[in-house]
């Protein structure tokens, strides 16, 4: 094993491990497996520091990977997020972004988006598929759908069935058993770790589309998941109004029932619970691959879209802030041949997922990507700092950038906001009046970003993003998310 130290970024030190010995050019990896666990706030898993044991597989298997401690997400919430994974693009530049009302909160009737990922972009799932990749998609969850445009390039994809992160794991099994690729890539999107933090039951839609056999066999299957679920609680013998339902959350957000520091640390358990089944899952998912000869074959990378609030900030669920809660986001690359047990401290983001991806397997980078390459982080040991942007479009619309140092934020209806993230990582001192130099230098470059965006999607997308078509389906899978009543 070589060891290689990078260059010291201000206070931050990378060190690199590298299995490979310089020059060796090992095959690409044969398949490609993308895991996004929607909601999944960094700080709660063992691997990133929490105390409580949410993730015992995932954090062994950040033992055998390159775990980026600083990566940002594009977006508090999924769609602009997950547009932002498959395209390099912002969200300005994609535009699967914008909302039928100003309001992001589930008391609006009609909520939905009013844009989808435009077929006209060049997807991740198109650009593998074209180069002789077997492309197969598995998710659950509101948005990252054939809907919302995400079907784009997949040669299978499976949304919203009945029971959630066993259905991906089993399928996407199933699938490679079966077609026995040469070349695969399986992105699995999974929401148990998103509210309602509970078990959710297969829905009466989703079972009248099944013959009665499967529909028997769907429900033994979700008692199933029920018990495997509820073992994942902390304090299974608690008996308060702490239920974790979308009804109960949206209480606590709006104030309608007493929020005491037990009421909180409940809510954080039944999210944690969610963390441990889907941990679970992920892990018998990993070991069935090793056993198939596969892992050691493939790059996984998990992530996840965006993180939650738990009052961290006065806000509970997510898609209302900037803070790092919502944007720093898990990111963990195990790649065949190349690193073990890298830490890479310098910010990074969702935006370079793409690029990297092309990067590993021998593909040309895309011309319009804004994102870049990561491998050098682990291969040389250095990259040059990037500042990383958010947005999005409701009604706390507004901007955030990070650099190594520093975290501005611009919202609507709010003074500017400055942080220092070396001396106040948890973003609790505004220093912008303090700091009145540096805020206004950033301001600028925030300014000027934004214009260079706004080209960038004309040249793109002249036309603007096509409208979405949600159909009842759609609704429903909104409506058990909390996003319409």
């Amino acid at each position: 094993m070589i060891v290689c130290s990078a260059q010291r970024a201000a206070r931050s030190l990378l060190l690199i491990s590298v299995l490979a010995l310089p020059g060796c050019q090992p095959d690409p990896p044969r398949g490609i497996l993308l895991i996004n666990i929607d909601t999944l706030r960094a700080d709660h898993l063992g691997a990133y520091g929490y105390a409580h044991n949410t993730s015992p597989n995932l954090d062994a298997f950040a033992e055998e990977s390159v775990l980026f401690r600083n990566a940002m997400a594009p977006a508090p919430w999924t769609l602009p997020s997950v547009a932002t994974l498959f395209t390099s693009l912002y969200p300005t530049v994609h535009g699967a972004s914008r909302l039928s009302k100003s309001a992001f909160t589930s008391h609006q009737p009609d909520f939905t988006p009013t844009v989808k990922l435009a077929d006209a972009l060049t997807t991740l799932p198109e650009i593998l598929r074209d180069h002789g990749f077997a492309t197969a998609g598995f998710v659950r969850g509101a948005y990252p759908t054939s809907i919302y445009g995400f079907k784009q390039g997949f040669d299978r994809f499976e949304e919203n069935q009945a029971y959630g992160v066993r259905f991906g794991a089993e399928q996407a099994l199933a699938w490679l058993d079966e077609r026995k690729p040469d070349s695969f890539f399986i992105y699995l999107h999974t929401i148990e770790v998103h509210s309602p933090y509970q078990p959710m039951p297969p829905t009466q839609r989703q079972l009248k589309q099944l013959g009665p056999d499967e529909r028997a066999r769907v429900l033994d299957a979700a008692k199933e998941e029920q018990a495997l679920y509820l073992d994942h609680d902390r304090a299974p013998s608690y008996r308060g109004d702490v239920s974790g339902s979308i009804d109960n959350i949206q209480n606590l957000a709006e104030a309608k029932m007493e929020v005491s520091r037990s009421s909180k640390k409940r809510l954080v358990e039944l999210y944690d619970r969610g963390i441990g089944y889907t941990d679970r899952w992920l892990g018998l998912l990993l070991t069935s691959l090793r056993e198939r000869g596969l892992l050691d074959e493939t790059i996984v990378i998990v992530t996840s879209d965006h993180g939650e609030e738990f009052w961290d900030h006065g806000g509970l669920d997510h898609g209302h802030s900037y803070y790092d809660e919502l944007l720093r986001v898990p990111l963990m690359m195990r790649i065949p041949g190349e690193g073990r047990k890298v830490i890479v401290d310098q910010v990074v983001g969702l935006i370079d997922v793409l690029p990297t991806l092309l990067d590993l397997v021998g593909i040309p980078a895309l011309p319009v990507a804004q994102g870049r390459s990561l491998r050098p982080l682990w291969t040389e040991g250095e990259l040059p700092a990037r500042t990383y942007f958010a947005e999005s479009n409701h009604e706390t619309a507004g901007l955030a950038m990070r650099t190594e140092r520093w975290k501005l934020i611009r919202s609507r209806n709010a003074p500017m906001q400055l942080y220092d993230l070396w001396d106040d990582p948890n973003e609790r001192h505004n220093v912008c009046k303090k700091e009145r130099e540096t805020c206004q230098q950033l301001v600028g470059e925030l300014q000027a970003w934004r214009s260079d965006t706004l080209l960038k999607r004309d040249l793109i997308q002249p036309a603007g993003a096509p409208a979405a078509e949600p159909d009842a389906a759609a609704i429903e899978n909104l409506r058990a998310l909390g996003y319409v009543d």
